[in-house]
């Protein structure tokens, strides 16, 4: 039985002749926050409606702490929160609260009530107000409160930033980074990519951004799986780089799909990339960073390993960073697998390597890679 808080296992659902999700399989582990970014119209919600059972995959399974979807006992242990969060118009902010709760068999205290709604950034006066007076923003944290309130192992949020200004988004992740460390897992969506961290290196780069990406086909999740709390997989770009290719996405601009342009049929991917590689100035070489931090405890002390990675084109073999950050591991890869160094069989590379003598060939072949070790 698979122990993931959420699995999806080839999950496709049609509507017609379109596709709103194909073959989609993910793990989300307990304990762990992971928030699936797309665009508008990308599946996110349809996924999630499937999940709670409201409407039916045309393939695939999807289990909820070991628990097919399809049982109403699977989601007692999940609060979920939807996209178009509506509540009751004639209740006011406390009544809500209050039903909500006593359908969960949660009992209602005015105090935790009041403090969950001051961590969002909502007047405690909101209480005794009718939801109908309520702006987008009051009434998305009053449908947060509402989750949070319930104490569940499972929150499921679609769109949670949605009608909140900047301060309630920031206090929002720090209440999402709390559940996380409390053990609780998050699910949630966006379609924005601007909600990125920063993120800081040596001079000259210094403040870059990060955001979430999914790990691609990494084994770690699985490699790791009731070992560590936490597995967060960034991306690090330049800052604005998250916004512009928001942009450009939803203005169509990276689709493969042809459009008609003049009597022409043309994919605008086809045409955006000779633009953007024409504009880049032929001294403006790549750069491939690489940080893995490892937090935990040693000793019964906080402890932190770095290992850190800042590349650059070599001008004496005309070999890019990325040719570098990418062939020469691979080549030591193999030149272990001839040595016999390496774990014989179908091994996740993670366990198939001895760490050491793979970073000591890494170094060998002049890839700066730094490493540190901090306890607290």
């Amino acid at each position: 039985m698979n122990s993931a808080a959420l699995a999806f296992e080839q999950v496709t659902k049609r509507f017609g002749s379109k596709i709103a999700l194909a073959q989609f399989t993910l793990d989300v582990v307990p304990g762990e926050s992971f928030a699936l970014v797309g665009m508008n119209g990308a599946g996110k919600t349809t996924l999630l409606k499937c999940l709670l059972d409201f409407c039916e995959p045309d393939a695939g399974r999807i289990s909820i702490f070991g628990v097919t979807h399809r049982e109403t006992r699977s989601r007692a242990r999940l609060s979920f929160l939807p996209e178009r969060f509506t509540p009751p118009y004639f209740l006011t902010g406390r009544d809500f609260l209050r039903y909500m709760l006593k359908l969960q068999n949660v009992v209602y205290r005015e105090e935790d009530a009041r403090a969950t709604l001051e961590s969002l950034d909502l007047d405690r006066a909101a209480l005794d107000l009718p939801v109908r007076a309520y702006s987008k923003g009051m009434t998305q944290k009053l449908g947060l409160a509402a989750c949070f309130l319930s104490r569940k192992d499972l929150y499921v949020l679609d769109e949670p930033t949605s009608g909140l200004d900047p301060k309630a988004r920031a206090l929002l992740k720090l209440r999402l980074k709390g559940l996380r460390e409390s053990g609780s897992t998050v699910f949630f969506t966006s379609h924005s990519l601007a909600d990125v961290e920063e993120i800081g290196f040596a001079p000259p780069l210094e403040r870059l951004e990060a955001f979430n990406t999914s790990g691609g086909t990494s084994t770690l999740p699985k490699t790791l799986l009731g070992k560590v709390r936490d597995l967060d997989y960034k991306t690090i770009r330049y800052p604005g780089h998250a916004a512009i290719m928001r942009t450009l996405f939803e203005l169509g601009l990276m689709s493969s799909e042809p459009a008609e342009f003049r009597g022409v049929r043309v994919a605008p991917r086809d045409v955006l990339e000779p633009l953007i590689a024409a504009n880049i100035a032929p001294t403006e070489h790549d750069i491939v960073l690489v940080r893995v931090t490892v937090d935990g405890m040693k000793g019964g002390r906080r402890a932190r390993a770095v290992y850190e990675m800042v590349d650059r084109r070599d001008e004496s073999t005309g070999l890019t960073a990325m040719m570098r950050g990418t062939a020469f591991p691979s080549a030591i890869v193999c030149l272990m697998m001839a040595r016999g160094q390496t774990r014989p069989g179908a091994t996740p590379q993670e366990l198939a390597l001895d760490l050491d003598a793979f970073i000591a060939e890494v170094r060998k072949r002049g890839l700066p890679l730094e490493t540190s070790f901090e306890v607290f």
